[in-house]
């Protein structure tokens, strides 16, 4: 006769063998090094693609516009295990990395193109 196996409830309302493998979860760390893959292509390709004073606001951008997909995945994923890095964490350093490049970018830059014209001669200086 084969033994039942324990089973937990979980706030949803499911419950999971407490025998049962668990399997190492790597999307937190596999979608840290995907930005960061991105981030350095970024900055290897863009400054031939755009004018180089835009280089870091664009890398920027993609950081924060990475922070907020990796923070609604985050949200709709609750319940984690605190010892390990989650995606909580992983939006939090995209956004601090967002946050330093938005800061040492030029913003003299960036405002005649938020204002709907980008003056030729200024990006050749």
């Amino acid at each position: 006769m084969k033994k039942p196996l324990l089973t937990a409830p979980l706030p949803h309302g499911e419950s999971y063998p407490r025998d049962a493998p668990r399997i190492p979860q790597w999307g937190p760390q596999s979608a840290l090094a995907a930005a960061m893959l991105l981030t350095a292509t970024a900055l290897w390709f863009l400054p031939g693609a755009i004018p180089a004073p835009l280089a870091l606001p664009v890398v920027s951008t993609l950081l924060l516009l990475a922070a907020m997909l990796l923070a609604a995945v985050a949200w709709r994923r609750p319940g984690h295990d605190p010892r390990k890095p989650n995606y909580w964490d992983v939006s939090g350093m995209l956004t601090l990395a967002g946050i330093g490049a938005a800061l040492l970018s030029e913003p003299e830059t960036v405002l005649p193109l938020l204002e709907g014209h980008w003056p030729a001669e200024k990006i050749r200086n």
